[in-house]
């Protein structure tokens, strides 16, 4: 089966839980024989900032390039084909050649993706076969915990044929905000495991990573004055 995931994060390098999610994704489905190919940006704020420091990049990571046009540069990863669009205004209208050349089965577009845009795109150039894959509340364009409600957006999301979460939470909100269903997928973001136990009540220092408030910081606040 054909699949094509287009997104607006970066695939080298994968700094964040939701890049590294569908890299996971996509390597996964590779791996189980279907046809994988991603549409990502080559340049980002938290990458690359122009095109020879995104080949550098690649070669730290010792990947190849194995096609390059004017447009994008392109290899290969665990078995899935990624493109790389090297001007950021072509995003979608390369999503759109690519959509009418490879003829994918499914199109699957992450929730980070400001204003839906890419997904306005899989929607109109591939109606019913297009899933949308949620990573964070933040993103999406309803409920309280996003940062741009939109109603025209929401229709979009109501549109996909389904809705993949990352958390029984995202799941609940989803229900409760939109009135419609997901599937919950816990995506091996931090490997497969078995992992070494390191918690210690001996020990009085805790590792917080990418502490903020809207992932929480205020319960560990809270714990830390009530149990110090």
């Amino acid at each position: 089966m054909k699949l094509l995931l287009i997104q607006n994060m970066l695939y080298v390098p994968s700094l964040g839980g939701a890049n590294t999610t569908t890299r996971l994704l996509m390597e996964g489905l590779a791996e189980r024989g279907h046809t994988c190919r991603m549409i990502v940006p080559a340049l980002g704020s938290y990458g690359p900032q122009d095109h020879d420091a995104f080949r550098k990049e690649l070669a730290r990571h010792q990947i190849s390039i194995t096609h390059s046009s004017p447009d994008a540069d392109v290899f290969q990863q665990r078995g899935v084909e990624i493109h790389a669009v090297t001007d950021i205004t072509r995003m979608r209208s390369y999503a759109v050649e690519q959509i009418r050349e490879f003829e994918p089965a499914w199109i699957i577009v992450p929730s980070q993706d400001p204003g839906q845009l890419q997904l306005e795109t899989a929607l109109r150039e591939a109606p019913g076969r297009v899933i949308y894959l949620v990573v964070a509340a933040w993103d999406l364009p309803f409920g309280p915990g996003c940062v741009f409600a939109s109603e025209a957006s929401t229709e979009l999301v109501r549109r996909t044929s389904y809705i993949i979460s990352i958390s029984d939470f995202l799941r609940r909100y989803i229900q409760q905000w939109a009135g419609l269903d997901s599937d919950v997928i816990h995506f091996p973001v931090y490997g497969s495991g078995p992992f070494s136990y390191l918690g210690s009540f001996d020990n009085e220092f805790v590792t917080l990573v990418n502490p903020s408030a809207i992932k929480g910081i205020d319960i560990l606040l809270e714990l830390a004055r009530r149990l110090p």
